[in-house]
């Protein structure tokens, strides 16, 4: 099995979510810098709008086998002793649409502004749908997560510092060599030719 780069978004935007709260600077989440998205929610059981991750700029073979795709998403608050904020939703996006299982987990994001990674997803996890080389490689794909508040009303950000993706795959036979046969075609030519 071969896998691609642990790789960033190139973009990071914000979708509306049903009256979730805005996320600030959703750009951020396209490097790891601790200089985050945030989201501040002070109302218990509100949530956020998605935060987008697309155009991972992923080149995997036409005749590959898609067989897993690993999401982590480095995060925290701000809250000091305390824990606030879990997952509402985290799903990936197949041109740009939903696909597959929700795979957010009853978990906190960590508090007093130290970083965790939560990985959703793995080697041989295709999230409950099927992907193509085409689908992973589109500049739409990618993955988008919202949080929740489930705790406490003080102004406590949720940071979400960056997406990371990993596609693993198996590879397909390459491609025949020029000149050798490999359709009918291919056959008729080399016999029009004298081959």
């Amino acid at each position: 099995m071969a896998n691609t780069p642990d790789t960033l978004p190139g973009t990071g935007t914000q979708v509306d979510n049903g009256g979730g709260v805005a996320w600030g600077l959703p750009e951020r989440i396209t490097a790891e810098d601790s200089t985050p998205a945030s989201v501040q929610i002070t109302v218990v059981s509100a949530w956020s709008d998605y935060l987008d991750g697309k155009a991972f700029g992923f080149s995997i073979g036409a005749g590959d086998t898609i067989d897993g795709i690993r999401l982590r998403v480095r995060k925290a608050t701000t809250g000091p002793g305390a824990y606030f904020y879990r997952d509402q939703h985290v799903r990936l996006l197949k041109a740009g649409v939903i696909a597959g299982d929700d795979k957010s987990i009853d978990q906190d994001w960590n508090w007093g502004g130290t970083y965790i990674w939560r990985t959703y997803g793995g080697a041989a996890d295709l999230w409950g749908t099927t992907w193509t080389p085409e689908d992973i490689n589109h500049a739409a794909f990618g993955a988008r997560v919202s949080c929740y508040r489930y705790n406490g009303t003080s102004a406590i950000q949720a940071w979400a510092d960056c997406f990371r993706i990993t596609v693993y795959y198996t590879e397909g036979p390459p491609p025949p060599p020029p000149g050798v046969v490999g359709s009918a075609r291919s056959q008729e030519r080399m016999i029009l030719l004298g081959g």
